[in-house]
Parts: C-alpha cells; sequence; structure tokens
C-alpha cells in the first residue's frame, strides 16, 4: 500500500513539473534584444542594454509556437547594426531595414528547450522563451577599421 501511494505522489509531482508543449504555444512578441553590454545610439544619447528601448526602427517581431511542433517568426526585427567601442563606452549605429523577413523551423521539446532542427535552441523560462546567438555581434574600434571583440546577440520574447 505505501509503495503505491507513494508511486502514485511521485506520478502527481512528475505530471504536474513537466513542460509539455501547450504550455509554450501561442505567440511570443520580442522584448530584448541585448548584447550584454549598455550601449549608446548614436545621435540621441539614450542608453540601455536592450536596443529595442534605444533604437530608432520599429519592432513588429512575433514569434509563433504551434502544436504541430513547428515555430515561425514575421517581421523579424533585423536592422543594420553596428557597434563601436571606444573613450565612452559602446556606441550604436544602426540602419533601418525595409521589408521583412521570417522564418520556420521544426522543434523538438526537450527539457526546458525548444530544440530547432537546425540546431539552435530557445530556452523556456517562466512566461519567456530566449536564444542566444554566441559571438555573433562585431565591436569595432572607434573608426570602424578593426573588430576588437565579439558579442553574444541575446533575443528575449514574453507571452502576447
Amino acid at each position: 500500500m505505501n509503495r503505491t501511494f507513494a508511486a502514485c505522489i511521485l506520478f502527481v509531482v512528475v505530471a504536474t513539473c513537466a513542460q509539455t508543449n501547450n504550455d509554450i504555444l501561442g505567440e511570443w512578441t520580442l522584448k530584448s534584444w541585448s548584447v550584454g553590454s549598455e550601449s549608446t545610439l548614436v545621435n540621441n544619447n539614450k542608453q540601455s542594454t536592450n536596443l529595442l528601448d534605444i533604437t530608432t526602427c520599429n519592432n513588429s517581431e512575433v514569434l509563433t509556437v504551434k502544436a504541430n511542433n513547428t515555430i515561425g517568426a514575421t517581421n523579424t526585427f533585423n536592422p543594420n547594426i553596428k557597434i563601436s567601442k571606444g573613450e565612452n563606452g559602446y556606441l550604436v549605429t544602426e540602419v533601418c531595414t525595409k521589408g521583412s523577413l521570417g522564418f520556420s523551423n521544426s522543434f523538438k521539446l526537450i527539457d526546458n528547450k525548444l530544440v530547432l532542427d537546425i540546431g539552435d535552441s530557445y530556452i523556456i523560462k517562466e512566461d519567456s522563451l530566449s536564444r542566444t546567438f554566441k559571438n555573433y555581434i562585431k565591436v569595432y574600434n572607434s573608426d570602424f577599421t578593426q573588430v576588437i571583440e565579439r558579442k553574444d546577440l541575446i533575443l528575449v520574447y514574453i507571452r502576447r
């Protein structure tokens, strides 16, 4: 009897804690586009670690997770960004792109990750999804003649 009771309790705990596709289905809005360091947008002197807080480009990116294990995005936020590092920290120059980009991919839910068929993954944390592009952003010296470091690009999405 004690074994049966313990097995039932264990089943309920595991079933309650397990992440399911239903937990992540739906639309997610891009909330943060960050390189992990506070940056200043050239010509407006605003500073933030989240480039979406300082950009003049339109952000209408929506990530959609579907029950058929596909994930896709429309109107992908994709400005032409250049970052330089000088005496006053990181400076961002941007050129807003016209048109829209999107993508679609299949995924598998493994632990707290949406693992895409292309090998990348989104990490699920409470009500957010995050994706990191390792060493994606080049940081130049102040006159843009040399790459002096690389930064990860970190995207964070929240439920719409």
